[in-house]
């Protein structure tokens, strides 16, 4: 039986962009990206973390702090990334969560959820479809969750937003397929 461990890559000479890179799936996405000979262009908003990761995983790494509600900020940072040549892939896995119970909630931690959640993949998408950054067939591959297809209790700001990229998902593969 097969299990991920036995799963390789051969990313060398390859060029991705992972956002929500400092911790979590980000962080472990980079780093099987970089042990696949891969090179990455790690963004979160978080510098302090961002600078620990980089002086650890030291080769094939560019980091960058940017805040995924910043459009103009995100595409800097792939424009600079992109100088070097063109990317052949993109993770998304920027994300908060916060309890959203419907009598209670903070309107400013569900509005917070939609714009990191939703609408930061919506920027990254609209940067990363560009020619000029992208290679054809660039791979883009966005952290959803199972929140998206039932509505757990308290967190209807949270299973709205991924419920948002799921739809997104099938728009855009339309969309770019054409």
């Amino acid at each position: 039986m097969m299990t991920e461990t036995d799963v390789k890559f051969n990313f060398s000479g390859k060029r991705f962009v992972v956002v929500g890179a400092s911790s979590g799936m980000g962080l472990q996405v980079t780093k099987e990206i970089l042990s696949s000979g891969g090179t990455v262009l790690a963004i979160d908003r978080n510098e302090e973390k961002l600078n620990e990761m980089a002086s650890q995983l030291r080769e094939r790494i560019i980091v960058k702090t940017a805040d995924v509600r910043d459009p103009e900020a995100l595409e800097k940072a792939i424009s600079d990334f992109a100088k070097d040549g063109k990317l052949n892939g993109s993770v998304y896995t920027a994300g908060l969560s916060r309890t959203t119970v419907l009598r209670s909630f903070s309107e400013e931690d569900a509005t917070g959820m939609m714009q990191v959640n939703f609408w930061g993949w919506v920027n990254l998408m609209k940067v990363i479809c560009k020619k000029k950054y992208s290679e054809d067939g660039c791979s883009n591959v966005v952290i959803a969750s199972a929140a998206a297809h039932r509505g757990e209790s308290g967190n209807f700001a949270y299973n709205a937003s991924k419920a948002a990229i799921m739809n997104s998902v099938q728009t855009f593969a339309k969309e770019l397929a054409k």
